[in-house]
C-alpha cells in the first residue's frame, strides 16, 4: 500500500477549526485530540514524525481545548510504545490500532483532562461569567427576569380565563462567546382557581355524597416558619366539579 498526504497540516487544522466554530455556535462544546503514532512498515521516518509535527500543530492551535494522548503512546522514534500496540510492535500484521491498555489509557488517564476541561470551559469561547437568559414563547400571563448574575425566573399569574391554557417556553442561555443552551418545557394551566390569602379563612362546604370538599397541608417556608395551605373544590348540583380554589 502507498501511503500519500491527503491534506497539508495547516488544511486539516482548519478544517478542525472549522467544525469547532460551527458546533459551538449551536451550543455543543468540542475537544480536539492529537494524533496517535502508527507502527505502519511501510511508513517513512519522515511520515511517522509527521504524525508528532501535527500533533504539535494541534497544540499550538487548540491550547487547553486539546486531549493529548501522543506522547504517552509513542516512542522516541515516533512509534507505537510495544505495551499499547496491538500484538508488539512489527511483529503482527496491525501496525495501526492500539491495544485495550492504549485505549484504556485514553479513556482512564484522560478523564481528569476532561473534567478539568469541562470545569475551565472553551478557552477563548466559553465563560461561566456574563451569561445572559432569554425565553420565546411566553404565555401573556408570564413574565420573565434576567437577574444578570447568572440566573433568570419565569412568573406566572394566570387569571381564571386561562383555565387550560397550555404551550411550550424555550429558554436559552447564552454566554458573551455566543455559545449557548437550550431547554424547552411545557405548562398547562390545568383548572380554574381563586387565590385566598388565608386558608384558615376558606370557608369549605361540606359534602355528603363522596365528593372531597377540601384539602389542607402544612409547609415549612425558607425560613422555617410553617405555612397551611389548602384546595376547595366547587361542584354543581349534580355533583360534578366546577372550579378548584387554590388557597395559602
Amino acid at each position: 500500500m502507498t501511503w500519500q498526504v491527503v491534506f497539508a497540516d495547516q488544511e486539516s487544522i482548519d478544517n478542525l477549526r472549522t467544525v469547532k466554530t460551527m458546533a459551538e455556535q449551536q451550543g455543543v462544546v468540542v475537544y480536539i485530540s492529537t494524533t496517535q503514532p502508527r507502527n505502519n512498515s511501510d511508513f517513512t521516518a519522515a511520515m511517522s514524525q509527521a504524525l508528532s509535527t501535527k500533533a504539535q500543530k494541534i497544540r499550538d492551535a487548540f491550547g487547553s481545548d486539546v486531549i493529548d494522548i501522543y506522547d504517552e503512546l509513542a516512542t522516541a522514534d515516533y512509534k507505537i510504545k510495544d505495551q499499547y500496540a496491538v500484538g508488539n510492535g512489527l511483529t503482527k500484521t496491525d501496525y495501526i490500532h492500539i491495544n485495550y491498555a492504549g485505549h484504556r489509557y485514553i479513556l482512564t488517564d484522560s478523564k481528569p483532562m476532561v473534567d478539568r476541561l469541562l470545569q475551565q470551559g472553551v478557552t477563548g469561547n466559553a465563560s461561566s461569567e456574563g451569561i445572559m437568559f432569554t425565553a420565546t414563547s411566553l404565555p401573556a400571563f408570564a413574565s420573565f427576569t434576567d437577574t444578570g448574575n447568572g440566573n433568570a425566573t419565569i412568573t406566572f399569574t394566570p387569571a381564571a380565563s386561562d383555565a387550560d391554557t397550555q404551550g411550550s417556553i424555550t429558554v436559552r442561555a447564552t454566554n458573551p462567546g455566543g455559545i449557548f443552551s437550550e431547554v424547552t418545557f411545557t405548562y398547562q394551566v390545568l383548572v380554574q382557581g381563586v387565590l385566598v390569602e388565608d386558608a384558615e379563612q376558606v370557608d369549605f362546604k361540606a359534602q355528603y355524597n363522596g365528593n372531597i370538599s377540601a384539602m389542607r397541608w402544612n409547609t415549612f417556608s425558607y425560613d422555617d416558619l410553617i405555612k397551611e395551605k389548602a384546595y376547595a373544590f366547587d361542584y354543581d348540583k349534580a355533583g360534578r366539579l366546577t372550579a378548584a380554589r387554590v388557597c395559602s
